[in-house]
């Protein structure tokens, strides 16, 4: 790391004469070595029986810091901007397993001391994505991506309302639809980005690059995108972009922010129908609307949650199903 005296740099490292045993681990002798070569910090990693992750950014850190929790494994994970000469992101995230490559390959047991982990994104579509040893490629556009699920909503539903006495499926129903119903505009607006990331002389409507709210702050954006629709359906035939899964390409910060956005707006809407005895198919009114004291109705936000609170626990859920892979690839560390 930039603390750790410079530069990583490539070299020779004799694994054979470390000495792994407990009592000299503990003696710190692990202090000696200075880790500015991939054998150096392999090596440390193995003294310390701690492997080394490195991912994209800061953000990434805490995310991946729970999964190594949950699977009970200790690891040391790192941001790839805290390496000399190398900076932010899935480029140089892979760049630095690339270069530690040689010395992977010198032992099995290497394998399991050192992973980077990157989004898919864009870098999939323009084949800048190899495979290599001791590299986690997300199954998602990105890390985002994978809280965008049903039981994600459920988790923060449950967990937002004043009391959870007619939460039902056709209540999430409700509330997924209108996330759902947006996705197909969303959907072309990846597409037009995917096109501007992939082809080196197009200049696109819009990039990957613009925020959630630069893109909804566009009020004619929507028809310009689908003006183009056809040509853009071509480019996805072209591309081989899954018919069957169209959020693959949706930057993963859109989609999150689209998906709570959309949420949060049709989960508020549920006090109103209650207040006005207008409930919507599946929903019960609640004893406060029908005694006249609406202010204190069941569908309502506990009191002082606002929607940075249901953000937030939207992200505090993992679905197991979903990210399984990412697990299984922390259990076999170490």
């Amino acid at each position: 790391m930039k603390s750790d005296g410079g530069r990583i740099k490539k070299g020779n490292f004799d694994y054979n004469s470390l000495d792994f045993s407990t009592s000299n681990v503990s003696n710190g002798s692990e202090n000696k070595l200075q880790y500015n070569t991939f054998g150096q910090l392999i090596s440390r990693a193995r003294l310390e029986k701690k492997p080394l992750v490195v991912v994209e950014g800061k953000d990434d850190v805490p995310i991946y810091e729970q999964f190594a929790k949950k699977v009970n494994k200790k690891v040391r994970i790192c941001a790839i901007e805290t390496f000399s000469n190398y900076s932010e992101g899935c480029t140089h995230v892979k760049r630095f397993i690339e270069d530690a490559q040689v010395e992977i390959n010198k032992s099995e047991e290497n394998e399991k001391f050192i992973m980077g982990i990157v989004d898919r994104d864009a870098s999939y579509y323009r084949d800048e994505i190899n495979e290599m040893k001791c590299l986690l490629v997300l199954k998602a556009y990105s890390f985002e991506s994978h809280f965008v699920t049903r039981k994600n909503l459920e988790y923060a539903v449950e967990n937002y309302l004043s009391s959870n006495f007619g939460i039902n499926e056709f209540i999430i129903d409700y509330i997924f639809k209108e996330y759902e119903s947006s996705i197909n505009l969303f959907y072309y607006y990846s597409l037009e980005a995917l096109k501007n990331a992939c082809s080196k002389h197009y200049k696109g409507i819009i990039g990957y690059s613009k925020s959630y709210g630069q893109i909804i702050r566009e009020t004619d954006l929507p028809n310009k995108i689908m003006a183009k629709k056809e040509e853009l359906d071509q480019y996805a035939l072209a591309m081989r972009v899954p018919s069957d899964n169209p959020i693959s390409i949706i930057k993963g910060k859109w989609l999150l922010d689209l998906f709570i956005d959309k949420t949060h707006e049709s989960l508020l809407a549920l006090s109103e129908f209650c207040s006005t005895d207008s409930v919507i198919d599946g929903q019960e009114r609640c004893s406060f609307c029908q005694s006249g004291n609406a202010n204190k109705c069941s569908w309502k936000p506990k009191k002082g949650f606002i929607p940075t609170i249901y953000r937030g626990f939207i992200l505090q859920f993992f679905n197991e199903i979903e990210v399984d892979y990412i697990y299984e690839r922390f259990k076999s560390l170490g």
